[in-house]
């Protein structure tokens, strides 16, 4: 029970641990890395890496491409932080600014995707797809108007369809990249669709 109908606080179970989290700046994913002459954003650090989820939707949004392959090396970083400690919760990224809010969480649902898939002991490649899969999950809200994301429950019915419709857009937008594992298609495609069929798109 995570809602309370009084002021009483809601307790820890099992199963949910109730409280805080507190986000650092926690050394991960090694020294920058070289790669073909060109010096490459290194993700020492939580904010490294939401910084290179950032600027890659921020080239997918004027066009220049998604940068699948920095995506990657973040999604296995995400895996390498979670090798050396098992707890998703420590490689959160903290609220940094409503515009990269996006990346954000992009970041963190890859840290939780990750994280608990190890925990459930799938191996380190299908890891990193599912990583690669919380980043791109999302990815045709990007693109979707602010006006649009902002007003949330208050859209209009052409509105109302554009929200629907996203993630049929993000699929879209990443069969056109070539390949990409299955799973990041899958999950782009099915990321609002609940256990019973419902939920959207239709």
């Amino acid at each position: 029970r995570l809602v309370s109908s009084d002021d009483a606080p809601v307790p820890s179970s099992r199963g949910i641990q109730v409280g805080r989290t507190e986000l650092s700046e926690r050394e991960l994913g090694g020294p920058d890395a070289t790669q073909g002459g060109l010096q490459r954003r290194k993700l020492a650090t939580v904010r490294d890496r939401a910084a290179v989820v950032h600027a890659c939707f921020a080239d997918f949004v004027a066009g220049r491409g998604l940068g699948v392959a920095d995506l990657e090396r973040v999604a296995r970083a995400l895996l390498g932080g979670v090798e050396d400690d098992p707890d998703p919760l420590h490689l959160l990224a903290p609220w940094d600014t409503q515009d990269r809010w996006a990346a954000v969480h992009a970041h963190n649902v890859a840290a939780l995707t990750v994280g608990v898939a190890r925990l459930a002991g799938v191996s380190g490649s299908d890891c990193l797809d599912l990583g690669l899969a919380g980043l791109l999950h999302d990815v045709a809200r990007v693109v979707l108007p602010a006006e649009v994301l902002e007003k949330d429950l208050e859209l209009s019915g052409d509105e109302l369809e554009l929200m629907l419709d996203h993630p049929r857009a993000g699929l879209e937008a990443l069969l056109d990249l070539g390949q990409l594992p299955e799973v990041v298609l899958i999950v782009a495609f099915e990321h609002h669709l609940d256990f019973n069929g419902t939920g959207y798109p239709r």
